[in-house]
């Protein structure tokens, strides 16, 4: 079963995505360095991305802390207030910008009525606090927009490329086979245009958002001229046309590759309801009548007439009243033109003077009302149900009511098709004129010849080989409005929403116009799936006989290069995934440097001693040395590094709580025999002090005292004393 580019039920994908770094073309060659992930791993990336930045926020701080504490660190002969020395250890010891900042606004606080100017002094590091702090927020936020902005486009992967290719069909089986895959192409491409082709809908429904585009924009005139020989139109100014624009290969269809090697396309569809007056006889086979129309000799059989159907007598001759299963009749003719004749093997009949175009195919729609009756009149040039039926009338509407069929046994619309391609490169045209004169007229364009377009083998070139795998799809698959009538049938018209029950509810005098534009959707959709179902390739095994497989590398890469849209997968900017680590590494290696570096410079050369060693000390473990030696807390090393030391059997100070609201550090030895020999060596200090007594009196005295009281002090704490 061929599938479209829609969802599974199930969710997944009917085809499998290209997983890894590619370029996006759309944004550049640099921009559109994409990384496509599938979504369990493009989540990871994105926690992973959003830690790193916070990560990155805290190091980018201690810079920007080390900065400034060595930009107000004051010299050894200026002493400043306690608020500053608390400011700096601030600096010194805050891990991230958010516990600095609270910090700060405590001391900022705490200080509001005791140092002066206190806010002005410390407002500005809060306020870079709250830079750094809201900054890194934000990034860590917006990270993800690593993954959105590269979007949801992903591409195929195209191992499995190839074409369907059926030769000429002429095997019956052959034949089968290829009505088949048309079939499923035309009605997987109907089902997309009524979903998303419809006003409003492309953007509301999920299902259209499987191509890089929901859908492709046409220009629509409704007042347009006849596009044949004026006698034979039925107005020369209601007509329709409508014009694709030119359509990208990569803008539009989402064949992914840069500006110079792009393609476009364009087809123009013009359409009029044609007389029939003149270019009709009946036809009688035994007891059955005919209404034989003549626009052209029918390239199918010996007989000169180009469409035949039952008279319009007999399509509303009925036995009885009962309109169950009644729908329309639809049939359609097509001529494809080739260097200025209709090419015999291809078409259905051979237009006539007034119908012949030999810059355009042309393609003839009959309707008929085949027993479909109205119980208004309607006066659509092409429904044309204005004939009264008087012997049957519409049982259930009050009774029975008058009732309208068909004026005539078919009713023709008849449209020229055009189609023209470009080279993005020179913007260079080639003429708007039928399919393969158009075609074969571009290939110069292309760095190529008509015989290399014609035949099987790829061109030499590059441009060459893209465009002729590009024009080969497009001859076989059906982007014509005569393929999808064709296999569409009465399905494809608009105006059976509201046909039950062999009667037609009343329908505009524009149906006709509605009716084309909705075909010429489907075509428009069956443009849209060309290079999506190509890069998936023929999946059939039953099938596999009719791959035609890309033939150069320039060709298989067309396949790798297929853009679809999916939420299933995350892809992710490698600019800016790239700009993330790399920025963010530089920070963090600068930040775990920058230390080492400055004291390696200060061991050389002395290099601002002062700023060096306030930061040193000014760390945790640094300040708590300082606490407890200044105490008397034995001997410290590595007073000048990150941790320093003791003797690791010194016991160190404990908080005295004999003053509650002042809280203090005491000193205590490592043993009680040391804490014993210590109280000794004091007594023995202090008697040696009161025997010099007559020197130094006063001086004396003081000593004494303190000794004393230090001694008493110390004996009261044995516990501290003996390490217990």
């Amino acid at each position: 079963m061929l599938s479209t580019a829609f969802s599974t039920d199930d969710g997944s994908l009917p085809y499998n995505i290209r997983l890894g770094i590619w370029t996006n073309w759309s944004k550049g060659s640099v921009m559109g360095s994409t990384l496509t992930l599938t979504r369990k791993d493009a989540s990871l990336l994105i926690a992973l991305t959003a830690f790193f930045i916070s990560f990155v926020g805290s190091r980018f701080w201690k810079i920007v802390c080390f900065l400034c504490h060595r930009y107000l660190s004051s010299s050894l002969t200026a002493p400043e207030d306690a608020l500053h020395h608390q400011r700096q250890v601030i600096l010194r010891n805050s891990s991230a910008a958010e516990s600095g900042l609270w910090t700060l606004i405590q001391v900022m606080w705490a200080w509001r009525h005791h140092a002066s100017r206190s806010a002005v002094r410390l407002l500005p590091i809060c306020l870079m606090a709250l830079f750094c702090f809201v900054s890194f927020v934000l990034a860590g936020v917006f990270s993800a927009n690593i993954s959105s902005s590269a979007g949801d486009e992903v591409l195929i992967d195209g191992t499995d490329c190839s074409i369907f290719y059926s030769g000429d069909a002429s095997n019956i089986d052959t034949a089968h086979d290829y009505s088949i895959w048309n079939s499923q192409v035309v009605n997987n491409a109907y089902n997309y245009a009524q979903q998303c082709y419809a006003v409003d809908s492309a953007t509301s429904m999920s299902s259209c958002n499987s191509y890089v585009e929901n859908r492709l924009d046409a220009m629509r005139d409704t007042a347009a001229p006849c596009p044949f020989a004026n006698d034979i139109c039925r107005d020369n100014s209601s007509n329709l046309i409508l014009d694709s624009g030119y359509i990208d290969s990569h803008n539009h269809l989402g064949l992914n590759s840069p500006p110079d090697e792009r393609i476009l396309s364009r087809q123009v569809l013009h359409c009029a309801p044609i007389k029939t007056t003149g270019y009709n006889t009946s036809y009688v086979v035994g007891n059955t009548s005919f209404t034989r129309y003549n626009y052209g000799p029918n390239t199918r059989n010996t007989g000169n007439f180009t469409y035949q159907v039952s008279t319009q007598e007999s399509q509303y001759t009925r036995a009885n009243a009962s309109l169950s299963g009644v729908d329309y009749r639809l049939g359609s003719v097509l001529a494809f033109m080739s260097n200025g004749s209709v090419d015999q093997l291809m078409s259905d009949f051979t237009p006539i003077p007034q119908l012949f175009r030999h810059d355009a195919d042309v393609m003839i729609f009959f309707l008929s009302g085949n027993g479909v009756l109205s119980i208004t009149p309607i006066d659509d040039p092409w429904y044309r149900m204005t004939k009264p039926i008087d012997h049957l009338g519409v049982v259930g509407v009050n009774g029975s009511s008058q009732s309208y069929g068909m004026e005539i046994a078919a009713s023709p619309v008849a449209c020229t098709s055009q189609f023209q391609f470009c080279n993005s490169v020179s913007t260079s045209c080639g003429p708007l004129t039928n399919y393969l004169d158009a075609m074969i007229g571009t290939a110069p364009l292309f760095n190529t010849t008509e015989d290399w377009i014609s035949q099987d083998g790829p061109p030499p070139t590059k441009f060459g080989s893209r465009f002729q795998w590009f024009v080969h799809e497009l001859s076989w698959f059906p982007i014509d409005i005569s393929s999808i009538v064709s296999t569409l049938g009465t399905t494809g018209l608009a105006s059976r929403q509201s046909l039950g029950a062999g009667v037609q509810q009343p329908l505009p005098s524009n149906q006709w116009q509605t009716e084309v534009t909705g075909w010429w959707a489907t075509c428009l959709a069956a443009w849209q799936a060309v290079l999506v179902e190509r890069a998936r390739g023929v999946q059939n095994p039953a099938w596999a006989k009719y791959r035609a497989l890309p033939q150069n590398q320039y060709q298989r890469d067309m396949c790798y290069n297929q853009k679809v849209r999916s939420t299933l997968y995350g892809s992710f900017n490698m600019f800016g995934l790239l700009l993330t680590y790399i920025a963010g590494l530089l920070i963090i290696i600068i930040s775990y440097l920058i230390e080492p570096v400055l004291a390696c410079r200060y061991r050389r050369s002395k290099y601002k001693p002062y700023k060096y060693l306030e930061w040193t000390t000014g760390s945790i473990l640094q300040q708590q040395r300082l606490v407890h030696e200044n105490a008397g807390s034995g001997d410290w090393d590595q007073c000048t590094s990150d941790v320093p030391t003791t003797d690791g059997t010194l016991k160190l100070g404990y908080l005295d709580l004999s003053d509650p609201d002042h809280p203090r550090i005491s000193a205590c030895r490592e043993t009680e025999t040391q804490s014993r020999d210590d109280a000794k060596s004091l007594q023995n200090n202090t008697s040696e002090v009161a025997s010099r007594s007559s020197l130094q009196p006063v001086a004396q005295a003081a000593r004494t005292r303190r000794g004393r009281a230090t001694f008493e002090h110390r004996n009261s704490q044995l516990n501290c004393r003996w390490g217990r």
